[in-house]
């Protein structure tokens, strides 16, 4: 998109045509990741129809910057940085209205702008709505200000609590899939022998076996098929002569 600062400005909407609310499609998206860098905010906001605010949140969010190009050029109005010091608050500085009260004349004036005892915000959410977590996890919310793990939360309401100590495996490996067949519980040293592979003698924990003093060896061993098989075997005999004495111990 070929444009101006100046030919953004002159091309401007009414600021009473603008939303109170906008919703940001891909496009607006777009225009605003291609356009920030390198021009004035409040002249991106008069093109897109927006406001001050809902630009420079919205740049927040998909966390844009402007170019040092632009920061250094005279259509930044910084001048080197040195335009406004004089009015710039310094290090160490105390604000001049620091533990001062708001006048109970200025406090009536502004009352209507105050949210009422109770106001939620436009974009609260609802019990039952879902996310998806961090850990790519889906998550449910069970009451405001708290969402629990959807898989969890479906499990306990057939089974019941979970005993402490004890996690949720997924059977299928989908961790989407939230059906409460589809997960089981295990306790943790279980779980660390079933990730190690000691419980199935995986290759993995074989090589880990062979190489734990030795961790440069990884490769090397992992190319050798008939040295991790020789270990697995000598494992599973050492398992089976450990069975035998605890039988004949207990008898």
């Amino acid at each position: 998109m070929q444009i101006t600062n100046e030919s953004i400005q002159n091309n401007g909407r009414n600021n009473s045509e603008k939303n109170k609310r906008h919703y940001w499609s891909q496009s607006d998206i777009n225009t605003l990741t291609e356009l920030f860098p390198n021009y004035l905010t409040r002249s991106i906001a008069e093109e897109m129809g927006l406001t001050y605010s809902q630009v420079c949140n919205k740049a927040f969010g998909l966390k844009l910057k402007k170019s040092e190009a632009f920061m250094k050029s005279p259509a930044c109005h910084l001048l080197d940085g040195k335009k406004g010091m004089a009015t710039r608050f310094v290090k160490g500085q105390v604000p001049p209205n620091k533990g001062k009260k708001m006048s109970s004349e200025l406090k009536e004036r502004i009352k209507h702008t105050f949210f009422a005892k109770g106001h939620l915000p436009h974009n609260t959410k609802f019990d039952g709505y879902e996310r998806i977590s961090k850990d790519g996890y889906r998550e449910v919310r069970v009451s405001q200000g708290n969402f629990e793990l959807l898989h969890r939360h479906n499990w306990e309401k057939v089974n019941g609590p979970i005993p402490e100590g004890i996690i949720m495996r997924c059977r299928d490996g989908d961790i989407l899939n939230c059906d409460p067949e589809n997960w089981y519980l295990i306790d943790r040293s279980t779980q660390l022998g079933q990730n190690s592979g000691r419980h199935e003698l995986a290759d993995r924990y074989i090589i880990q076996k062979l190489t734990h003093r030795h961790p440069e060896l990884k490769q090397a061993i992992s190319e050798m098929p008939e040295l991790i098989e020789l270990k697995r075997s000598q494992i599973k005999l050492n398992r089976t002569i450990n069975e035998l004495t605890e039988t004949s111990t207990n008898d």
